[in-house]
């Protein structure tokens, strides 16, 4: 029964540190609303309470000079927040590096902003067992270079080959890093050519780690359009770099999915196809791509299913006229889509502004609206919308 005040204390602060910095953001005087959220931040960031200096430690906002001050605190959660936090300086996590805390380590290893000295510190982790080390996950991390990475799937590969019947540990190593965008082309040829002679379930999580990776080769990504698996096509479907070649192959042998209409890079004819699909689930997907035609997204817009019209009313890249006539759409669901899209205009705005509670509410936190807008939504008779306009 102690634990309920204090997570309902933890929960007030933040919402009393998000709304200072959301109001800072149109305020008259922001270096003066800066300011006091910096005070408050620097408070709390004392307090007595564990789980308060923890959601301090892992807020995206919090500056560095307070992380730097957490970056010593006794108890580990708070060290595992700072870790993790984009924010932290590369001198803090320089010192985190050596944390005696295992979980501190492995998320400075994650941490996209830790320097290429310390992650191959940390790459360096020879520990046999996975459960101790760091290695793999700064294997992960897209900042450390491809050479490391190259002798890294080397010693791998070798330490597999010298443990008999114990392989398959260290294939599970090789599972994220195939997905490193910084992975050398050898190397991930040399992680395809293992596939064959490893356990199926090891190759499939490989080849689905190189098939979503955004740095392999055309031609590696020809080889693996061809899979057999659906978790290897869901990598490639995924991956944002995949060429239309690669996505066409996919199409022409297995047909449509949703990440496939959803792929930026989906060739414009196919998306058309996904938006005549039976299965709503694609044609959502297809209403959700933000490189769809307008022509695409035009029939979209008279789709049967509300979760598709309002998907289109929501893409940034739905033309105008389309948002407009969505705007009066006979469902609230739809128009409440409209008002969150971020590239609303403000006449879309003022005919939504006087619509019923949840269209208003979805105007309320669509960071696009004009201050006027925002300025009558703030004295609307429903509490929730005043508090998300504020």
């Amino acid at each position: 029964m102690e634990f309920f005040p204090i997570l309902l204390g933890v929960v007030l602060i933040i919402a009393i540190v998000y709304r200072l910095m959301r109001s800072s953001n149109g305020a008259k005087n922001v270096g003066q609303s800066q300011s006091e959220t910096r005070r408050l931040v620097d408070v709390l960031s004392g307090d007595a309470e564990c789980c308060v200096r923890e959601s301090i430690a892992w807020n995206g906002s919090t500056p560095a000079e307070v992380l730097s001050r957490l970056s010593s605190d006794s108890e580990a959660s708070v060290r595992i927040g700072v870790a993790q936090n984009e924010n932290t300086s590369k001198t803090s996590l320089e010192i985190l590096s050596k944390d005696v805390d295992l979980s501190v380590r492995r998320e400075v290893a994650s941490n996209k902003n830790t320097p290429r000295h310390v992650l191959e510190m940390l790459i360096a982790d020879d520990s046999s067992d996975l459960a101790s080390s760091t290695a793999s996950f700064a294997a992960q991390n897209p900042n450390i270079s491809p050479g490391v990475l190259r002798n890294y799937v080397t010693r791998v590969l070798m330490r597999v080959e010298r443990e008999q019947g114990g392989g398959s540990a260290g294939y599970v190593e090789l599972w994220g890093i195939a997905a490193n965008p910084s992975m050398p082309q050898d190397a991930l040829e040399i992680l395809l050519t293992k596939c064959p002679t490893i356990k199926e379930y090891d190759a499939k999580n490989i080849k689905h780690g190189i098939a979503s990776n955004p740095g392999a080769s055309l031609k590696l990504l020809s080889l693996l359009a061809q899979d057999d698996s659906p978790y290897v096509r869901y990598g490639l479907e995924t991956n944002p770099q995949a060429p239309q070649s690669v996505l066409r192959i996919c199409y022409k042998m297995y047909g449509a999915d949703e990440h496939l209409a959803e792929n930026r890079n989906t060739p414009q004819d196919i998306i058309e196809k996904c938006a005549h699909n039976e299965n709503v689930r694609i044609r959502a997907a297809a209403a959700r791509n933000t490189s769809a035609a307008a022509d695409t997204l035009s029939i979209l817009a008279s789709d049967s299913n509300e979760d598709v019209r309002g998907t289109v009313a929501q893409n940034p890249n739905t033309p105008q006229e389309l948002v407009e006539r969505l705007s009066l759409d006979e469902s609230e669901y739809v128009r409440s889509c409209v008002a969150k899209n971020p590239m609303i205009t403000h006449a879309i705005a003022e005919g939504l502004v006087v619509d019923k509670g949840r269209v208003r509410e979805g105007l309320a936190l669509n960071p696009s609206v004009s201050e006027d807008i925002l300025d009558r939504l703030s004295k609307d008779e429903n509490e929730e919308i005043r508090v998300c306009s504020s």
